[in-house]
This record gives structure tokens, sequence and C-alpha cells, in this order.
């Protein structure tokens, strides 16, 4: 009988960390997915009356193989679209379904991220911040090629995932992979070179394990770039979109201290008008998300800036905060992903700090964590309400929004 309920209450803690460990994880994070694919897909073809001249013009440039080996910068958003074209998809839902489902990427990529850094909680409630936010819900419902920016999250994600991996074929395969990506978008290149040095010792160590893969990536990697290399020769102009620098790099410099000061302002306090992204002049995040990002500072600065993840997130956003003052091709929606990782950080300081108040009171625990849910889930109904609502209805939205797609005959994929 006492061996019967030792196995009833071994059986009883196995199905509990397998409810905790795997089924509650999996199914919430499942949810959250699907709701962001709801939230991306809802109404793609019908909530604007047409596309903008931005996104007219990004199509026109991956409608055939000249235009892309002409200007291949982002080249795997435009093939995307090429092959849609080629299928004779050209209308709404075909052209924003690439950027929907980079976006979708950027979601996994955001939460494996996260979650390699915070509690399973914490970083779904990141996630949910990030999905319903109102920068990359437009990004991830645009044919244009802005949600190729929010790549960078691939950077830490891979960093977080390469620390305890043993695996060096897969490392290395995943760093070409990741690394060809990056260095089709303008101004990502710097962070491609800021990531390998970093990574550095665990590159070489996976280089020499595999040192006949390293060469043959090496030079696939040549390879596949070389549409890039042999535009850069042929239109040198090209280069400065590339390295992130502008035209006027001398009154860009002037510009450089203005500039540096608007990133805060535009994320914290009011950004400037621009009703092809946004209505009004709100800034680009919410009050909650706000102070939860500046808890997230003070968290790093007080009890984690000595960690390697920390220094390494600062360099990037560092770096990011550089070339988006310079002016050039980097926009500021590059801080996005990195923006809401502090905010992740902000909501593990303000759930620690209440538990150590109640460090064994479950009421007290339930209570947090449901007021912390139902104030993220507030804050992403405002979000998605701002876009699809206050935006999107805007008589000057539609205004922008008011080119009708093209209807070519079915081609062949190759011409």
């Amino acid at each position: 009988m006492v061996y019967f309920s030792v196995y009833i209450m071994e059986v009883n803690k196995t199905a509990r960390i397998i409810r905790s460990e795997i089924l509650n994880p999996v199914m919430g994070f499942s949810a959250v997915f699907l709701g962001a694919v709801i939230t991306l897909t809802y109404r793609l073809r019908y909530l604007l009356p047409g596309f903008s001249l931005q996104e007219k013009a990004a199509i026109t440039a991956s409608s055939t193989v000249k235009a892309i080996l002409t200007d291949p910068l982002y080249a795997p958003h435009k093939i995307f679209q090429y092959l849609m074209g080629k299928l004779a998809h050209t209308g709404f839902i075909a052209m924003r379904s690439i950027s929907v489902l980079m976006g979708l990427a950027v979601v996994y990529l955001f939460f494996y991220a996260a979650r390699k850094w915070f509690s399973f909680r914490v970083s779904l409630l990141a996630t949910i911040l990030l999905a319903t936010s109102g920068w990359f819900v437009f990004a991830a419902r645009s044919a244009t090629t802005s949600i190729m920016s929010l790549s960078l999250i691939g950077v830490v994600a891979f960093g977080s995932w390469i620390i305890n991996n043993r695996f060096h074929r897969t490392l290395l395969i995943a760093g070409f992979g990741l690394t060809l990506w990056l260095l089709y978008v303008p101004g990502l290149i710097w962070f491609v070179i800021f990531g390998t040095i970093v990574q550095r010792d665990k590159i070489r160590e996976a280089a020499n394990h595999n040192k006949a893969l390293s060469v043959v990536l090496l030079l696939g990697l040549l390879i596949l770039l070389a549409p890039l290399i042999y535009t850069f020769i042929k239109n040198p102009y090209l280069l400065q979109s590339y390295f992130g620098f502008t035209t006027r790099p001398f009154t860009n410099l002037i510009n450089f201290p203005k500039n540096l000061i608007n990133i805060p302002l535009h994320l914290f306090i009011m950004n400037s008008s621009n009703p092809l992204r946004y209505a009004g002049r709100m800034p680009i995040l919410d009050i909650f998300t706000s102070v939860m990002v500046v808890l997230g500072i003070y968290n790093f600065y007080v009890n984690e800036r000595q960690l390697d993840r920390v220094r390494f997130l600062l360099g990037t956003i560092s770096l990011a905060c550089i070339l988006i003052a310079l002016g050039g091709s980097v926009g500021i929606e590059i801080l996005i992903p990195f923006v809401y990782l502090v905010a992740a950080s902000g909501i593990a300081y303000l759930m620690n700090q209440w538990f150590i108040v109640f460090p064994s009171n479950p009421i007290a625990r339930f209570l947090a964590w449901t007021m912390i849910t139902f104030i993220v889930f507030t804050a992403a109904f405002y979000n998605l309400k701002s876009y699809f609502v206050a935006w999107a209805r805007a008589p000057i939205t539609k205004t922008f929004y008011s080119i009708q797609p093209t209807k070519p005959a079915p081609r062949n994929i190759i011409k």
C-alpha cells in the first residue's frame, strides 16, 4: 500500500511537470501565435482601399528579374513577390502576405530570444506587446520591404541559441542563412560584423570542427552575394544606402545630435506626422510599454549590467541609434524588437519586486499575474484599435492608399 501511494505521488508529480513545463507553454505560445496570425491577416485585402505609392514602387521593383538585379537590396522579399507575380497573383493578399510571413517569423524569433532571457510568462506578455504594436503591424501588413529591417532580431535569437549549442554543423548552416539574409538589407552589414566579432570564439570553434563545410559555405556565400557585389561595381552610388549613409553626409553630421535626441522623443513622447504609417503624432510606444522600458533600463543597469547578453543588447541598440541618427536608409523601426526586449526586462523586474514583498502568498501571485496580463491586453487592444480603426478609417489614409493592383495574365516562372 505504501509503495502504491509513493507511485501515485510520483505519477502526479510527473504529470504536474509535464503540464507546467510542456503543455502550458506549448498551449500558451500557440494561442499567442494564432492571435498574431489573425492580427496580421485580418481584412488584409479590404481594410485599405488600395496600395500606397510606396507599396506600388516595391511591387514594381520586384516585377522582373532585371529590376531585381538592377537593385538587389531587400532581395529575399523581392524574390518572393516576383514569384507571386509570375503565378499571376498580384493582389493585396499576395503582395502583402510576404511581409505577413516574415512578420510571423519575427514574432517567433523574438519569443525565442526573450524566452532565453526571461520566464515563459514574461516572454509571452512581451511577445503580445510586440505583435500588437502599431509599427510592427504596419510593417508586417505592408507590401513594402519594411519588415526586413526587423529581421535583426535574428541576430539576438541566434546569439541566444549558440550559447549552449554543440552542433557545430547546424550552427554553421544557420549562421550562413542568417548572414546571407541580413547582408541583403541596407545597414545591417554593421550588425553582422558586430555579431561576428562578439561570437568569434564560437564561430572559430565550429569552423575548426567542420573545415570542409566552412569552405563550402563561404564559397556559397560569395556566389549568392555576387548579384549584390556586381550591382555595387556597376552602380557605386548604392553603397551609400547599403551602409546606411546618405548623399549629404556633412548635412547629416550637423543634424546628428538632433536626430539622436529625436529617437527617445519619437519613442516615448511625440512622433513626427506620417499618415502613411500611423494616425496623428502619437509616440511609437504606448504608456504602459514606455513605463516598462524605463523599468527595464533600470533593471539592466542595477542588476544585470555585467551580463554578456545585456552588453550585447546595449551594443546593438547603440549601433542602431547611430545609424538612425545618420539619417540614411536605417529607420527607427529597426529598434522595435530591442525596445520590447527591454520592456520584457521591465515586466520581469516589476513582478520580481512584487514577489519579494509576497514571496509565498499564492493569492498575491495570482493577483499580480492577473493584473499584469489585463494591463498588457489593454495596451494591445489600444494599439490594435489605433491601427485598425483610427488610422485605417482616416480619410487621409484612404487618400494615400488608393492605387489598385494590376492583373497580369499567367506566365512562365522563368522569363
